[in-house]
């Protein structure tokens, strides 16, 4: 019964796209020209060489992070762009990061370098299990519930008045 619920629920138990990145800011509040700056950026910080950027509020690397996560932080635009370039950076595991940008969040430009990506999708019955079992007891008793409710409305006449 749990197999054919997890078959027919499928689309509860989908594990999200994560990606691991690191970072460089350009704040559009300290610079003048923070696009150019980060453009300017790419280029170096593509040939291995040092960057200036500037410092951000909060982390400079992000590990398994989804788009829900990646969004609280940098804006859902951010979260967006980063998540569809993901896919197309070849080895992710190559010790050398690609970096790509600049992206724009709400505090200015960003160069991403991504480190690893995990593009979701469902989960197994295995990985699962505990939430099928919690999901089908829940759907079982609501179905109790409702026959329940629908006997108690065949044993009477219900008048509006």
């Amino acid at each position: 019964d749990l197999a054919a619920y997890h078959e027919a629920h499928a689309s509860r138990y989908v594990r999200p796209a994560k990606v691991t990145f690191t970072h460089h800011f350009f704040s559009t509040n300290r610079r003048e020209s923070a696009f150019q700056d980060a453009q300017a950026a790419l280029i170096q910080v593509s040939a291995g060489q040092d960057v200036a950027s500037d410092s951000f509020i909060q982390h400079r690397d992000y590990v398994d992070r989804t788009h829900r996560q990646i969004s609280e932080v940098f804006g859902s635009d951010f979260a967006d762009q980063v998540l569809q370039a993901a896919p197309g950076q070849g080895d992710l595991d190559d010790p050398r990061p690609s970096w790509v940008g600049p992206f724009q969040s709400s505090y200015g430009y960003h160069l991403v370098a991504l480190q690893g990506f995990d593009p979701g999708g469902r989960e197994t019955f295995d990985e699962a299990y505990d939430r099928i079992v919690i999901d089908y007891e829940t759907d079982l008793k609501s179905k109790a519930k409702d026959q329940f409710f629908e006997t108690l409305l065949t044993e009477y006449d219900v008048v509006r008045e």
